[in-house]
């Protein structure tokens, strides 16, 4: 069964915060994907968000259910090591 989506609770992380891309390393192991100097962004355009209000790279969630989304294509190796940069903004306790 391949997995066709990731669904990233970001909310969960910081409501507020900056996306400033998502990466993609391949590999035949994890450990040759995780050493892997290949890194190839995902294009901003395949991203979508569920909860979220994206103003540019600036996202805000209106409660812990907001995620980022990360389709998940055929891939040309066994592994992907997918990973999300991000810069929370404003307080560390968010919750209400």
């Amino acid at each position: 069964m391949a997995i066709a989506m990731i669904a990233l609770p970001l909310a969960k992380a910081a409501r507020d915060g900056q996306l400033h891309g998502v990466t993609m390393q391949l590999g035949d192991s994890v450990r040759d994907a995780a050493e892997s100097q290949d890194v190839a962004g995902v294009p901003a355009e395949r991203l979508t968000y569920a909860g979220l209000t994206l103003t540019g790279a600036s996202y805000h969630a209106t409660d812990d259910e907001g995620r980022l989304q990360i389709p998940v294509g055929p891939l040309a190796r066994e592994i992907a090591i997918y990973s999300v940069a991000i810069t929370p903004l404003g307080h560390a306790d968010h919750r209400d």
